[in-house]
């Protein structure tokens, strides 16, 4: 993600935007934040460590976009959270993250600094996508909800309290 930035910020001079990496810093992130300090764009990129979750929906609203490129996601909650607040998505084409997005949102090859790049200079040019891809965004973070996840559980306990009896 910060070497795609960086290629924006370098590639584009007219790129204006800020990278804001949310999270603790916990172990091997020393190689994160040697990345940054070599990548010349350090004014450019804000680490917010741990945020509530009252600040996180704010950062989302106020976000032009959501990049995760995740390389590996049981469920891929930060993505939902994103699309419930309207946020534009780009995330990672593996793991569970397509079935979460769906349609909502762009998904690209984690591997690929390039196609993340891209991906993110897309919907940032195209207003008509952003719109887009915000609206089907919110239609998707609906399919989930606690409620159902809980009805689907209670569902599979009912199916499997039969075979018991």
């Amino acid at each position: 993600l910060i070497q795609a930035f960086v290629s924006l910020v370098k590639n584009d001079g007219s790129f204006s935007h800020q990278l804001v990496i949310v999270g603790q810093k916990l172990w091997l992130y020393n190689p994160i934040f040697d990345e940054v300090r070599k990548s010349g764009c350090e004014d450019r990129i804000i680490f917010t460590d741990y945020l509530q979750e009252e600040d996180l929906v704010l950062l989302y609203n106020f976000a032009d976009v959501f990049v995760y490129p995740s390389l590996y996601e049981g469920f891929g909650l930060p993505v939902l959270e994103a699309m419930a607040c309207g946020c534009p998505v780009v995330t990672s084409n593996t793991s569970s993250l397509p079935e979460v997005v769906g349609n909502a949102g762009i998904l690209v090859n984690p591997f690929e600094i390039e196609e993340i790049a891209q991906a993110v200079l897309a919907l940032l040019s195209n207003q008509e996508l952003r719109v887009k891809l915000k609206n089907e965004g919110l239609r998707q973070a609906r399919l989930f909800s606690c409620r159902k996840m809980a009805e689907k559980i209670l569902e599979v306990y009912r199916e499997l309290s039969q075979y018991g009896q």
